[in-house]
């Protein structure tokens, strides 16, 4: 088949083929999510918003090397590679499964909980922010959002499922160790060298750090997602089972 054949029936089927392999482990990641919350020490009360956000963003990060830790494997992967459907459509699906329908999910189960919780109190204050989650005051508007930063993270797992033939959780882990040491001695050598040789006038060092910073926010919270599930989506495409 065309590896860059789509066709919106295969996209389907190959979509409730997934959700059905998968089944148990949303189950057990919505279990997970009750149990933790249940026990969470976050917060003054039982059912809230920052109660389950860090719970979801974990698991969020965790699912595709979940649901994809055999890709390209050629043993325990071959159920996946011999399904009558494009590598687009593939990665298509587990993009929809992984960023929109399993997140989305956990987010309408969390407000869910706190509409019991709101049941068994009368409080208010228990409701979790379903739209909220969606939203953002700062200058990037949604895609400061605390759901575009869960999948956003995400974007970094999905990148290493399809990047790494083997050990992908661990090597995506040393990428990320490795990234974050390269932009910490990048950012030490511009600091550096900008004060050093006073290159910024004293009037303009904070606009120059405002600027620095918002650019750096545009990169690392749009761009570098956007381009890392750009990547792994061409990298699915040329990798054989």
């Amino acid at each position: 088949m065309n590896k860059c054949e789509f066709s919106i029936q295969r996209f389907g089927l190959l979509l409730k083929t997934e959700l059905r392999r998968n089944q148990k482990g949303i189950l057990i990641f919505i279990g997970m999510i009750l149990a933790l919350y249940a026990i969470s020490p976050l917060g003054n009360c039982l059912f809230s918003t920052g109660s389950f956000m860090p719970y979801i963003g974990t698991i969020a990060f965790t699912l595709p090397f979940v649901f994809y830790k055999n890709l390209f494997n050629s043993l325990r992967g071959v159920t996946l590679g011999m399904l009558p459907a494009s590598q687009s459509e593939k990665f298509l699906v587990m993009f929809v499964l992984c960023t929109l329908v399993v997140p989305l999910g956990m987010l309408v189960f969390a407000w869910i909980v706190s509409l019991i919780g709101v049941g068994l109190t009368g409080s208010v204050d228990m409701m979790f922010d379903f739209l909220g989650q969606f939203k953002s005051t700062m200058h990037l508007g949604f895609f400061d959002s605390t759901f575009w930063s869960i999948i956003a993270i995400q974007s970094i797992s999905i990148w290493g499922v399809c990047f790494f033939k083997s050990k992908k959780a661990g090597k995506t882990l040393l990428s990320i160790i490795g990234f974050m040491v390269f932009i910490s001695i990048v950012g030490s050598l511009y600091g550096i060298s900008h004060v050093r040789f006073g290159r910024f006038p004293l009037y303009m060092e904070d606009y120059n750090i405002n600027r620095i910073a918002y650019i750096t926010d545009v990169l690392l919270s749009v761009v570098l997602p956007v381009a890392l599930w750009v990547w792994g989506f061409f990298k699915i495409r040329r990798q054989q089972y």
